[in-house]
């Protein structure tokens, strides 16, 4: 069993182990079970980041998620969470079940809240393992539409510092030629790969508006430098869901959001690789010769925008 394999066997039993212990061993002690039910209470209070998703096929932390338990019983949830992508803010109220269990380290119970959006009503049911500051969860009742998933997903929640202040995170806008070289001069034909990186410097998780709002709708876009006349953008804004609801992305200390996109997508169809991310947009032709500019505007929070310029030259 390789790496990967034997950390998913590990978490899917941790994470489990409230059904077998409901189903083969009732707990018979109810002073013992309020008292975990009660520690659970305190423990779930404040918010969690989402350090990384767990599945049979291996790990993953491309999906980001901040969640939130208050004293009054409410829950918030921001960010992706199952297969989709898109930026998802939702508000519920959240109960514990009455099956808490303290053993060792690990405690472990139901927990109900709503993370789900759309036309499904009613809180999910969560198998929730608090180990060594991490807590697990294993969504049971999935709706119609989402069991899709060839395995149970657990998501791996940690305690982490947030803060809003983006003075900590830094742009850089590039161009390369398709080797990957930084380059600003290019010949009548070459393909140009724009690269925008938006990296977090600071110690602390950044909270950033929804991706698609942080690029907007003109990145990469180019003009000509004699005229400033639109020759237009690679990027398919379609391909990355613009939305303007509340949540957000969250960006790790020394992590990075990058954005790789050729000029010309010579593909027939839409591609989406670690090499490229980006969607075709039929329309952008070969350069003439000339002078041109690349410029748009990167929006970090609602008072902090970073505007990125590069020229370039087409021989």
């Amino acid at each position: 069993m390789n790496k990967n394999g034997f950390i998913v066997s590990m978490l899917l039993a941790a994470a489990m182990m409230v059904a077998g212990c409901n189903s083969d061993n009732p707990v018979s002690d109810e002073a013992e079970t309020q008292a975990a039910k009660n520690a659970a209470a305190q423990k779930i209070l404040g918010k969690w980041v989402m350090k990384k998703s767990v599945t049979k096929e291996g790990e993953s932390t491309d999906k980001y998620a901040i969640l939130e338990f208050d004293a009054d019983g409410k829950a918030v949830y921001n960010g992706t969470l199952g297969e989709g992508y898109e930026d998802m803010h939702e508000e519920s109220t959240y109960k514990l079940g009455n099956d808490w269990r303290e053993e060792g380290k690990e405690l472990s119970g139901h927990v109900y809240f709503k993370i789900w959006g759309g036309p499904y009503d009613g809180n999910d049911r969560f198998e929730c393992v608090f180990k060594n500051d991490e807590m697990y969860l294993v969504r049971e009742n999935y709706p119609v539409v989402a069991i899709s998933v060839k395995a149970p997903t657990v998501y791996c929640f940690v305690r982490s510092e947030f803060t809003e202040d983006t003075k900590d995170v830094s742009v850089l806008f590039k161009l390369q030629n398709e080797k990957g070289e930084e380059t600003y001069t290019f010949k009548e034909g070459e393909n140009i790969v724009f690269r925008l990186e938006i990296r977090n410097n600071g110690t602390k998780t950044a909270v950033l508006p929804p991706k698609s709002a942080v690029i907007g709708r003109d990145i990469f876009r180019v003009y000509s430098a004699s005229d400033k006349k639109d020759l237009g953008t690679p990027w398919n804004q379609k391909g990355e869901t613009y939305t303007t609801e509340e949540g957000g992305f969250l960006l790790s200390p020394n992590g990075s959001l990058v954005y790789v996109c050729p000029w010309l997508n010579q593909s027939e169809t839409t591609l989406s690789s670690d090499i490229y991310s980006y969607f075709k947009l039929d329309g952008t032709k070969p350069l003439a010769a000339g002078d041109y500019y690349s410029e748009f505007d990167i929006k970090l929070s609602d008072t902090h925008k970073v505007t990125c310029k590069c020229n370039f030259k087409i021989k």
